[in-house]
């Protein structure tokens, strides 16, 4: 699952991650992403959130309303462009992960590699 605000960035991530091999849904908010996973019928392995979304909501309060939709501890990283503390220490109360933007290719690759691997074990 993947939720971003900005499109560009949505579709670009989406597309990286389908080049990978990943069965991709990706939304623009919380509500959707809760609304697209509730038609697909199915819970993610992972899911990838940007940390400032629209209407003064945040990628950790998205990342815990999909985990409370599947009673389940799915993996969860922070994207981010935000260098203050507070993204660092909400996501760290969690704990998720956080990815730093401009992400590459290979960071992203990394970052959930990691957490599907620890997801595993």
């Amino acid at each position: 699952m993947l939720v971003d605000d900005d499109a560009i960035v949505l579709l670009g991530l989406q597309s990286i991650l389908k080049d990978w091999g990943y069965d991709v849904l990706a939304a623009g908010s919380t509500d959707q992403a809760l609304e697209r996973l509730g038609t697909a019928n199915r819970k993610p392995d992972i899911i990838v959130a940007d940390y400032r979304l629209r209407g003064g909501r945040v990628g950790t309060e998205a990342i815990l309303r999909i985990r409370d939709l599947f009673c389940s501890d799915i993996p969860g990283v922070i994207l981010t462009g935000e260098t203050g503390p507070e993204c660092a220490q909400d996501a760290a109360a969690y704990g998720f992960s956080i990815a730093h933007k401009p992400i590459t290719s290979h960071q992203l690759s990394l970052a959930v590699e990691r957490l599907l691997s620890n997801a595993a074990d």
